[in-house]
């Protein structure tokens, strides 16, 4: 079986007592060290679609199997464990603690993991090591997604979760970040889901994942290339 694999899967919402349906039967296979860009216009289903991969929310209906385990049903605190170790999140609208500085903002994520990555390493790769000791207040919107991804990659997450991370940036700066992500995820064998609004950020991908409406549309799961390490940008 496939490391990821969405089976049926749907989601709907209850609004004012109007059903939203936001995932509509959704089938996928992921494979283990994948980097998979979600790609589709706003209100598209992008974002509840990561957080039921995420566990952070729970299926209407179907099926989501990780790594054998068919967590639609787990629930407690055996799914928040789960979560705790083995999924890392990054999302736009994540914010920092004010008070600590990056470096602080990246430890404290640090603490609730079993095999992080060292601190200094991370806000290299990511850029950020000249503004380890700046706050969240002096840092521009570009240093705030990195330290957001720092945070996420100190984990050494098994799964890493990024929602539109880097469309608010310039092309250029978001390719950095997305290098830094690669680099790092290259070598633990980290599976990367990425979701996003821009076509441009499709070349990184083994596999694009295309949404509209709450639906694959009719690009469907497309495979780009073989390897990861045949991306170069």
């Amino acid at each position: 079986m496939a490391y990821i694999k969405f089976e049926n899967v749907t989601k709907n919402y209850i609004y004012d007592e109007i059903e939203i349906k936001a995932i509509k039967k959704i089938n996928f296979e992921i494979e283990k060290g994948e980097f998979i860009v979600i790609l589709g216009p706003l209100e598209s289903g992008k974002t509840t679609l990561l957080n039921l991969l995420g566990t952070l929310d729970k299926v209407t209906s179907g099926n989501i199997f990780i790594d054998d385990v068919d967590i639609t049903n787990e629930k407690g605190k055996k799914i928040s464990k789960y979560r705790k170790y083995n999924i890392g999140f990054a999302y736009k609208d994540s914010s920092l603690i004010k008070n600590l500085s990056v470096k602080e903002n990246v430890e404290l994520a640090k603490q609730v993991c079993k095999e992080k990555e060292d601190v200094s390493l991370i806000l290299k790769k990511c850029g950020l090591t000249k503004k380890a000791d700046y706050y969240p207040s002096m840092l521009s919107e570009e240093d705030k997604c990195r330290t957001l991804v720092a945070m996420a990659l100190i984990k050494n997450p098994k799964i890493l979760l990024l929602d539109e991370i880097v469309d608010s940036l310039d092309e250029k700066r978001a390719k950095q970040i997305l290098k830094a992500i690669k680099s790092v995820s290259k070598k633990n064998k980290m599976t990367v889901i990425i979701t996003t609004k821009n076509n441009n950020f499709i070349k990184i991908a083994n596999k694009v994942i295309t949404l509209k409406n709450g639906s694959l549309s009719d690009l469907a799961v497309n495979k780009k290339i073989k390897s990861i390490g045949d991306i170069s940008w």
